[in-house]
């Protein structure tokens, strides 16, 4: 995540919370309503079980607060990985150009099939390369094909297509490097790349904010 990015962050997190501040603003009490509930506080609180209930209170608001807290960071964790992807994509087309060879070409499977049902119920693939290029007169093997964030999908075909827009085993490939990262790729920029990380990370975020401004409301 950039510098411009995270103040963008943190501009928006200031104007959902604005915002929240303005749309569920509580309307000031009467001075005869909060001079009769301080009274009523005043006598409460000279109660031991009601300052017992108070203390079960606070307990309670740490606990929902470090509920809030993990969405919270998840999901900047999320936004923060999908920008660093779409950062390095975008940067990735100023890499320097190398030849090289595919090694390997396969779907590799995410995860297995269920215990129950069909027998093909539950799995999902991705598509797997691994090639090879000189840098330095040192042979390279990497295996990354792009940031594209290839998610895994249960629809086989998603990931033949993009085998198959790569050349076959043995043959040459365009191999993309930068030494300043130490990051290759066969598939540079990131046009056609999947929001899903996005989108999943500010949902996440946004939980936890809301969560957090309930707690303190």
């Amino acid at each position: 995540m950039t510098i411009i990015q995270l103040i963008a962050v943190l501009a928006i997190t200031i104007l959902l919370n604005f915002l929240w501040l303005n749309l569920f603003k509580v309307e000031n009490q009467s001075p005869n309503t909060a001079v009769h509930e301080n009274y009523i506080s005043n006598s409460i609180n000279e109660n031991d079980g009601a300052t017992s209930k108070k203390q079960s209170r606070k307990v309670l608001n740490y606990i929902y607060l470090l509920l809030a807290i993990f969405p919270l960071l998840g999901g900047l964790w999320a936004m923060n990985y999908w920008l660093s992807d779409y950062n390095s994509g975008k940067d990735s087309l100023s890499w320097d150009e190398y030849d090289g060879r595919i090694l390997e070409k396969t779907i590799s499977q995410c995860s297995n099939a269920g215990t129950t049902g069909h027998q093909l119920a539950g799995r999902t693939y991705r598509p797997t390369v691994k090639y090879e290029f000189t840098y330095n007169n040192k042979l390279i093997t990497w295996d990354k094909i792009s940031f594209l964030n290839f998610p895994c999908s249960g629809d086989k075909d998603k990931s033949q297509k993009v085998l198959d827009n790569l050349p076959d085993i043995n043959e040459e490939v365009k191999v993309y490097f930068s030494a300043k990262h130490k990051q290759s790729v066969l598939i540079t920029g990131t046009e056609n790349i999947s929001y899903f990380g996005l989108i999943g990370g500010v949902f996440f975020y946004c939980l936890g904010l809301i969560g957090i401004r309930l707690i303190y409301s």
